[in-house]
């Protein structure tokens, strides 16, 4: 059967004069979810944006806002997230030591929990916390910047975590983010991804949001 994917477009690479037609072109072409790439300036050098700006666009679109918390301090912003209307929020396992604290308090504010996990962090260590998980986001690039050279290893760190999901017999989605393109697509989704995070393949793609869409079923459909 081929494979069920999810295309998250990343905002952060969406025109910001004029993110509501985005939004709408983004949903219209296809993608089911919006991904957020909130980035405090401390856990990343860069400074995106907060909760203010999925909270602007949530009555344009029914879209699933996936909400990445680049954040050294996530507990702080949980339930901002989520009253501005967030369908899942991420925390950076590298953050804290109660991760599994911040996921289950994601979970009782009606979102689902996201585990990310930078390249330099080993899978095996997120084992024990799978089952507060709903999503685990495997990062193929450092967090920080859109258009970074995808880390080759992250195909076996997907397979390895899909290996984990399995044997124990959760329904944990497996989310990707960083250096998908055309050339890295299929062997991301053959090690097991189904959630796929797209920003500058998506946006740039010469035949528009709608054919990035395509394109990605396309090698899913090959998969199988």
């Amino acid at each position: 059967m081929p494979r069920e994917i999810i295309i998250a477009p990343s905002l952060l690479c969406a025109d910001f004069a004029r993110l509501g037609e985005e939004v709408r072109a983004l949903e219209a072409a296809g993608c089911e979810w919006l991904h957020f790439d909130c980035m405090d300036g401390h856990f990343t050098d860069q400074v995106t944006y907060g909760q203010m700006v999925a909270e602007a666009l949530r009555g344009l679109t029914k879209c699933f806002f996936d909400c990445h918390l680049m954040f050294t301090n996530p507990e702080k912003h949980l339930e901002l997230f989520a009253e501005a209307g967030a369908d899942a929020i991420s925390v950076h396992y590298e953050v804290t030591d109660d991760a599994a604290g911040l996921l289950e308090r994601i979970r009782r504010l009606g979102c689902k929990s996201n585990l990310a996990v930078n390249p330099a962090t080993p899978i095996a260590q997120i084992e024990p916390l799978l089952e507060h998980c709903d999503i685990v986001m495997i990062m193929g690039v450092v967090p920080g910047y859109a258009g970074q050279s995808f880390i080759p290893e992250s195909t076996e760190r997907i397979a390895e975590l899909r290996s984990m999901i399995d044997a124990g017999g959760y329904e944990t989605l497996i989310e990707f983010d960083g250096g998908l393109n055309a050339d890295t697509a299929a062997e991301i989704i053959s090690a097991g991804a189904e959630v796929l995070v797209s920003g500058s393949f998506l946006f740039n793609h010469s035949d528009g949001y709608a054919g990035a869409v395509k394109f990605l079923r396309e090698v899913a459909a090959g998969v199988g």
